[in-house]
């Protein structure tokens, strides 16, 4: 799930302190971004849901989980265009599920350093 290149990269400039805090905010997104995009996307809130996705994305890509980011631009562009986002939004959902348990024991594993 995560760019192992790209999150030696981000830890070895911001420490790791700078990758814990990095890490916690990205578990607290994911503990609650998925159901908000969600629900936006069920009531047809586009644009707030499109912001949503947006958002994730880019915490995504600044640890190096690119399948996570990838995901949230696939149905941030579904949005755009007015497509039927659901089938991209439980893609997303899944992967976020499996990077938040990896975000999780990276955390653990950076905390026992």
């Amino acid at each position: 799930m995560f760019d192992e290149n790209r999150f030696q990269e981000v830890l070895s400039t911001v420490g790791n302190d700078g990758m814990t805090l990095l890490l916690s905010m990205l578990i607290a997104e994911l503990s609650e971004a998925p159901l908000k995009i969600g629900n936006l996307v069920y009531c047809g809130a586009v644009l707030s849901a499109r912001k949503e996705a947006h958002s994730l994305k880019g915490a995504a890509e600044a640890v190096g989980a690119f399948d996570l980011a990838g995901s949230a631009l696939v149905l941030e562009q579904q949005l755009s265009n007015e497509r039927d986002a659901i089938p991209s939004f439980r893609t997303l959902a899944a992967v976020a599920i499996q990077t938040r348990r990896e975000a999780e024991d990276r955390l653990i594993a950076l905390r026992s350093h």
